[in-house]
């Protein structure tokens, strides 16, 4: 009997499709990773262009031993958010949290460490029970802070306004911080004095990052319109159009309510002309929709086939709004003439 390879081609063929498949989820991994974490640092490098020095800043090795310690207990928290933060770490992140705390400066240290163990600064985050924002705030939290939630904008996607509010209620409530060391103790299976040791670390990571001595260059250009506008008919460009959603997370759908601030690159040189919209005239509409005629008397001898051609309208037309059965008519008549068909 010979010796078959035909199960050997097939083990080969399976080990080859494994190792491909494998290999593509290991891609998809990491693609899904480096797009989830959307944080400070993308707000930051879309609004700004600044240029990082040669050097790194002198209590950067500090701050990365201080994350090298963080992350395991990120982890063993179970705290996503935070970890894809901090595993992010580099010059350019502390660079753009001194930015940040330049331009921001009334937002305090233990502001953006709670925020960042809350969501890990994510601009956009949302969850099932409609908290949102990077400080993670309720509907009511937010209103109560003034900023504006409705069909059409949610303010709590602004990095700066949410913040500022998350301050506020950890200033006006001094059991906030027992209530969500309580809860976070509970979400990721913690105990308080693990959860506080967290926030210490953090508050200390974020202290030590001094306010940036760059020179900004502003990047966008602030509009505004009278009326709605629809941001997809108004850029014109798809780059430029991404690129302005990303610069206001607040808009819940494609429009722009009207005098609403809104964010555009500078380089945006194509537009369309935005047209104001207009709510139908029905009455306007019936006017101009509405047939007009034109009188005519009948003389001696005239016939409806003479006045048809003269007009140029049809015999049916004339009998149809004069309600002639036949095409009998009489001297001295008046007819109603259709202008149109």
């Amino acid at each position: 009997m010979p010796f078959s390879t035909d199960h050997l081609i097939d083990r080969r063929k399976d080990s080859t499709i494994r190792s491909k498949v494998i290999c593509l989820l290991w891609i998809l991994a990491a693609v899904g990773t480096n797009l989830s974490g959307q944080d400070v640092i993308k707000w930051l490098e879309i609004r700004y262009s600044f240029v990082l020095p040669d050097e790194p800043p002198p209590n950067y090795g500090e701050l990365t031993a201080l994350v090298r310690e963080f992350l395991p207990q990120a982890r063993q928290l179970r705290n996503e958010h935070a970890a894809q933060f901090l595993r992010k770490h580099s010059v350019r992140q502390v660079h753009a949290i001194s930015l940040f705390k330049s331009q921001y400066r009334d937002i305090s240290d233990s502001t953006l460490a709670l925020a960042t163990l809350y969501t890990g600064l994510n601009e956009v985050f949302h969850d099932r029970t409609d908290l949102a924002g990077a400080g993670r705030l309720s509907t009511l939290q937010a209103m109560k802070c003034g900023l504006r939630i409705d069909a059409v904008v949610d303010e709590r996607f602004k990095i700066p306004e949410n913040l500022r509010c998350l301050q506020a209620w950890m200033r006006a409530y001094p059991n906030f911080l027992t209530g969500f060391f309580n809860e976070f103790a509970g979400e990721h299976l913690a105990s308080d004095e693990q959860s506080r040791h967290l926030f210490d670390g953090l508050l200390s990571y974020f202290s030590q990052i001094r306010p940036a001595e760059i020179p900004l260059t502003e990047k966008t250009i602030l509009h505004q319109h009278p009326y709605a506008v629809s941001i997809s008919q108004w850029i014109v460009l798809r780059s430029d159009l991404k690129m302005t959603e990303a610069l206001n997370p607040v808009f819940r759908i494609n429009v722009i309510p009207p005098y609403y601030p809104v964010l555009i690159p500078k380089e945006t040189k194509e537009f369309n002309t935005p047209v104001p919209y207009k709510p139908p005239n029905r009455i306007l509409d019936k006017q101009q929709l509405a047939p007009t005629y034109v009188k005519h008397v009948v003389i001696r001898g005239e016939t409806l086939t003479q006045i048809s051609k003269k007009y140029g309208v049809s015999i049916q037309s004339i009998q149809r709004v004069n309600s002639i059965q036949n095409d009998k008519i009489f001297e001295g008549q008046v007819l109603l003439i259709p202008d149109k068909e």
